[in-house]
């Protein structure tokens, strides 16, 4: 492990993938309809192999340098023998959840008052939903040091994924105000906002809080997203065209890729004129993925419904 850490000395901060991962939740909770009721989990405890191209995607949208490591690098840190704080992360983009878990505790049990290591657990806790455990510890952390905010966002997102009535926003919201107050976390807070807005139908604060987003986070294909859904439901949708769009000129996995099509053909869809692009954007994204995908099923279900709406004609 003395090369890696020679030549990417860099992956030793906690906070920078912390707010990594809770980018990826907020594109996942945005990309395919706001379905939080489902979790919206991208790294699951499946024991694979491949990293996850979402998670280093979005590392290299955020922080430039990220898109530099190559992937065999992850997998060196996740075997390592060593416990350790970057092994745990290794572990998550490998979507190797259980096995994170395990090397999270290994961490505490070397170094109970390791608050590094109880970040880590944090983040695990909240892809593996144990909420509960997730806020005792969130809280002990902020406890020992308040200038971890961004534990107030993962708070945040656990209280949006658990969220039964406006209280639960608000509260959520609230979580989301404390993160604001130190840079690190503020682009992932404004990110969570506007996603979090979305779902409670704030259309308008929703579009402040992605062009904040976007303002914090240069070039950041998540704000993007979220504002051309916003304008979208707002039916500007020329306007979410345009986001879409750019967004897409960021370089990004073929999977997310693909569901940024998605919503660009949703949008298409809205206008007779190009309706017909719409469903030749949608049969393109069915045609590069498997059947059992769930962006295929949604695709292929627009495309019966705009074929249906043709014919009807």
């Amino acid at each position: 492990m003395m090369i890696i850490a020679n030549t990417m000395s860099f992956i030793s901060q906690p906070m920078k993938l912390i707010q990594t991962f809770l980018i990826v939740q907020t594109v996942i909770i945005g990309s395919l309809g706001l379905v939080i009721s489902q979790g919206c989990v991208m790294l699951s405890a499946s024991h694979t192999t491949e990293p996850s191209g979402e998670v280093l995607y979005q590392m290299g949208a955020i922080y430039p340098e990220y898109s530099n490591i190559p992937l065999e690098l992850w997998s060196q840190y996740a075997s390592d023998p060593q416990p350790s704080v970057d092994k745990v992360y290794a572990l998550l983009v490998l979507n190797r959840s259980g096995e994170a878990l395990g090397a999270a505790r290994q961490v505490l049990a070397h170094n109970p008052g390791d608050l590094d290591g109880f970040e880590a657990l944090v983040c695990v806790l909240y892809y593996r939903k144990n909420l509960a455990l997730l806020n005792y510890h969130a809280r002990h952390v902020l406890s020992q040091d308040p200038q971890r905010t961004q534990m107030w966002n993962i708070l945040g997102l656990a209280h949006v994924y658990t969220a039964r009535s406006q209280a639960d926003f608000r509260r959520a919201e609230s979580y989301f105000q404390k993160a604001l107050s130190q840079p690190q976390s503020a682009g992932v807070a404004y990110l969570n906002l506007g996603f979090m807005h979305l779902e409670m139908g704030a259309i308008d604060r929703a579009m402040t809080s992605f062009s904040q987003a976007e303002e914090t986070c240069d070039g950041c294909a998540p704000a993007k997203l979220g504002l051309g859904i916003s304008l979208r439901r707002q039916n500007r949708f020329k306007e979410a065209e345009m986001h879409f769009r750019s967004a897409l000129k960021i370089k990004m996995p073929k999977k997310t890729r693909l569901k940024f099509y998605f919503h660009l053909a949703l949008t298409l869809s809205e206008n007779p004129e190009t309706k017909s692009d719409a469903i030749d954007l949608l049969t393109k994204i069915v045609s590069e993925l498997d059947g059992s995908d769930e962006l295929y099923v949604k695709s292929q279900a627009v495309i019966n419904e705009l074929t249906l709406d043709k014919t009807a004609l």
